[in-house]
């Protein structure tokens, strides 16, 4: 048998969630945060109500939620439309390694922090 787990604490989440959205603040003011909870339903179902509660603190920056299947397929139709992406440190890797060069920059600011926080845990 095996086993992995994941650990998201709220303080984590609202951290890198913060800071994306204050990153976004700074660029075109879209974030899209990408999840997996339809199957993940424990732990990213938890990653996905932090989030929504920390959007309310944001109302300038539009936010938008997509299941990673849909959204590695419109990465690759239609790049031009996101900006920073916000997700964990699994589904980010998979991510950065589909889109190359700059999308790996912007997903490795949250994997960087988060790798930072999990040190702390």
């Amino acid at each position: 048998m095996g086993v992995d787990t994941s650990i998201f604490t709220r303080k984590d989440i609202e951290r890198v969630a913060h800071y994306a959205f204050k990153l976004a603040r700074t660029r075109r003011k879209k974030l899209i945060h990408i999840t997996k909870s339809n199957t993940l339903i424990n732990s990213l179902s938890y990653w996905d109500r932090v989030i929504k509660e920390v959007v309310q603190q944001y109302p300038d920056v539009q936010h938008d939620q997509m299941y990673i299947d849909n959204f590695t397929a419109m990465f690759v139709l239609k790049p031009e439309i996101f900006d920073v992406v916000l997700t964990t440190n699994l589904l980010g890797d998979i991510l950065s390694d589909l889109g190359g060069a700059d999308f790996h920059l912007c997903l490795n600011l949250y994997m960087d922090l988060h790798q930072t926080l999990q040190d702390k845990i």
